[in-house]
């Protein structure tokens, strides 16, 4: 059997088990607003703009005062509450659609959001959880139980480090300066872990530096012996190379979900297919500069070279910028995947060009 329940009441009970509700009504060419904190308006209705739409919507927040046990929504049991009403509603449409973030297992993605010594708790939304962090600290002697003051190094609040005592003031006074939080959060040591080294990202700047010193031996052995390839071939060679960096960077974020950590041994093989395709490029590419250029305009091509370098660093963080607009339609592998294919095609491009490049040279090798 099913109740289709009393007329007019329903958005009033919704609103007394509330802890926030808001309400927008579209009518008569114009646009109202009004708010509720557990029933009690916060303000008179007010006029917010004006629009061509009709109806109204609803948003609203549970108390976790009075639903004390679960605040999660179970899908199958709106749908089917949702169905029964629509077959008491003649000429009406419910659609139902789940917004929720899942990862590949079906199961909710929650947003962790650390409550620092700035944050209001009254106006904190959601449950509060306690949770543990791993945090690097090489200086600052610490034992089970010791109290400590950390701080997130990431938007994604998922790395933290320790504010020394010293430095406690210099942060609020910069959380009061720019009149925002401070991020300070009040944690207790749990376990202290022996001989372990947090990896910082600035260890990973070293790597094209090592990779160029290791391998750069090895690349004019090749260019220097009878396996010299032509030009055109070494600049498909470095641009295919560097694709398989990208493609590593796909694989290695495959399948990955929100703050999902991965072996960072995907990155150092990215920076050695990178390093290794730059070999192929870019000495090459400035010994041709001096080859192929007319002596009295050398100076302004090696210019025009490093121009050409800049803007495309410019273009390089234009486009990784882009990588949150691309995430949120695709995944971070997709992402990848589209700096792989490019340079890949470019390069076998250069590669099947050869004959009319070796042309063009008139003879300079």
């Amino acid at each position: 059997k099913v109740s289709g329940g009393l007329h007019g009441v329903g958005v009033s009970c919704v609103n007394a088990l509330s802890e926030h509700l808001k309400a927008t009504v579209f009518r008569d060419g114009k646009v109202y607003e009004q708010e509720y904190e557990r029933g009690k308006a916060m303000y008179p209705v007010k006029q917010i703009g004006e629009t061509d739409l009709r109806g109204t919507t609803v948003t609203f927040r549970p108390d976790p005062q009075i639903f004390t046990q679960t605040l999660v929504y179970v899908y199958e049991t709106l749908a089917s509450r949702l169905r029964e009403l629509a077959f008491l509603n003649k000429g009406i449409t419910v659609v139902l659609v789940d917004q929720r973030e899942k990862d590949e297992k079906g199961e909710f993605v929650y947003k962790f959001v650390p409550i620092s010594e700035n944050t209001d708790l009254s106006s904190l939304k959601g449950e509060v959880v306690e949770r543990n962090v791993i945090v690097g600290e090489a200086f600052i002697a610490l034992n089970a139980g010791d109290k400590v003051n950390i701080i997130n190094k990431d938007k994604d609040n998922t790395a933290f480090g320790i504010v020394a005592e010293s430095s406690l003031e210099k942060f609020r006074a910069r959380g009061t300066e720019f009149n925002r939080d401070n991020g300070i959060v009040e944690a207790t040591v749990t376990q202290v872990k022996a001989n372990w080294v947090e990896i910082t990202v600035s260890w990973f700047s070293i790597l094209n530096s090592f990779f160029i010193i290791a391998f750069a031996s090895f690349f004019s052995s090749i260019w220097d012996s009878k396996y010299n390839p032509s030009a055109s071939v070494k600049y498909g060679l470095g641009l295919i190379i560097m694709a398989l960096g990208f493609g590593l960077l796909a694989m290695g974020s495959w399948g990955i979900t929100g703050a999902t950590k991965v072996s960072m041994i995907w990155l150092i093989l990215a920076y050695l297919f990178h390093t290794l395709g730059e070999l192929c490029l870019s000495p090459v590419g400035l010994s041709y500069v001096s080859k192929l250029v007319p002596a009295r305009m050398i100076a302004f091509m090696f210019g025009m070279w490093y121009l050409a370098i800049a803007i495309g660093n410019k273009l390089a963080a234009i486009l990784g910028g882009q990588i949150e607009n691309i995430t949120k339609d695709y995944s971070l592998s997709t992402f990848f995947l589209i700096f792989t294919i490019v340079p890949a095609v470019a390069g076998v491009l250069i590669m099947l060009l050869q004959p009319l490049i070796k042309r063009l040279m008139h003879g300079v090798k």
